[in-house]
Parts: structure tokens; C-alpha cells; sequence
């Protein structure tokens, strides 16, 4: 700690000390961090992924077997999901 009225002393990459390791990592997330994308195209990105991916598991026919029990008689009771294409999610379900 610095006397009274004087600025803290300066460390890591800004100083003339060695940077600690805590600092060095922080400047590497930040070098990181600059380098993404901003989060809202990410999240576009995302939202494209599961778009194509729900429509190529719907034209492949893609189902999951699983057992679920129902609430109204407390059984087990095999039950079956079947992939649904979100581009097609207009649609009426019938």
C-alpha cells in the first residue's frame, strides 16, 4: 500500500512487475473474449442449429423408446417420441 495521496502501485502487464498468474489468465480470457462473437449472434447461430438439426432428425424419422409413469393410475407405461421439424412448426398438429 502506497502512502496517503498517492496512487496504488501498477501490476502485471500495466506495471513494472511481473505479472501474476491470476493476471495473466484474465488477460487470456480477455484475448478470448474479444475474439467471440456477440451474444446475440450466437444466440442466432444456436437457433439456426436446432432449426437444421430438428429437421434432419424429423427426415430420418428420429424416435425415442422410453418409460414414463402415468399420474392417473401410478404404472409404468413404455411411451414413444417422435422428432418434429421446427421449420415446419406452422403447421397445424392434427
Amino acid at each position: 500500500m502506497g502512502k496517503a495521496g498517492e496512487p496504488p502501485a501498477e501490476r502485471g502487464s500495466h506495471g513494472s512487475e511481473a505479472a501474476s498468474f491470476t493476471e495473466r489468465m484474465l488477460d487470456a480470457v480477455e484475448r478470448f473474449g474479444n475474439k467471440v462473437p456477440h451474444p446475440v449472434m450466437i444466440f442466432v447461430i444456436l437457433i439456426g442449429c436446432v432449426i437444421v438439426l430438428s429437421h434432419i432428425l424429423w427426415l430420418f424419422g428420429a424416435s425415442v423408446h422410453y418409460e414414463a409413469i402415468n399420474p392417473q393410475t401410478d404404472k409404468v407405461e413404455h411411451a414413444t417420441a417422435t422428432a418434429r421439424s421446427v421449420a415446419f412448426a406452422t403447421r397445424s398438429t392434427g
